[in-house]
């Protein structure tokens, strides 16, 4: 997705968290199985879930920065904050996943995706909506629109 085609509240997101998370590995892009890290999806019981076993329809994975976290929070020594731009497109689905230490804060830019929580709890997202993942949710995300869906996510990884 290019810059050009977003609207004014998308750029202002982007604009303000690479200038939070600075330009370390910015622009990197990265494999469409490395939205989610391995290890969170290991310890899944599919069947219990009813979620997804694979990531498809990611056509795009951009980190936009990162930092570490140890200088303002001397306690997370190994850590970072990372921000992302994963673009979801129609039918795509980011597998089943459990948050292992590692919060999250999406914001949805341009799109709808509904996040699962189990089988029965579905929330549909739209642009300017925000989902919070907290360490031990297990669930996964889906595109049922006929377009794309452009999501921007910060988040706390192990630096490892």
């Amino acid at each position: 997705m290019s810059r050009k085609g977003m609207g004014p509240r998308a750029l202002a997101a982007l604009g303000l968290l690479t200038l939070i998370c600075g330009a370390a590995r910015a622009g990197d892009a990265v494999g469409a199985g490395e939205v989610v890290p391995t290890a969170e999806r290991a310890r899944i019981d599919l069947a219990a879930t009813g979620g997804p076993a694979e990531t498809r329809g990611v056509s795009s994975t951009r980190i936009l920065g990162g930092m570490d976290l140890e200088r303002d929070f001397p306690a997370m020594k190994g850590y970072r904050m990372r921000a992302r731009v994963v673009t979801l497109d129609p039918g795509g689905v980011i597998a089943v996943h459990q948050h292992d230490s590692r919060p999250a804060v999406a914001y949805l830019l341009e799109g709808e995706v509904t996040e699962m929580r189990g089988r029965d709890e579905a929330i549909t997202y739209g642009a300017g909506q925000v989902a919070f993942e907290q360490s031990g949710l297990v669930h996964w995300w889906e595109n049922r629109s006929d377009a794309p869906a452009t999501v921007l996510v910060v988040d706390i990884v192990s630096k490892d």
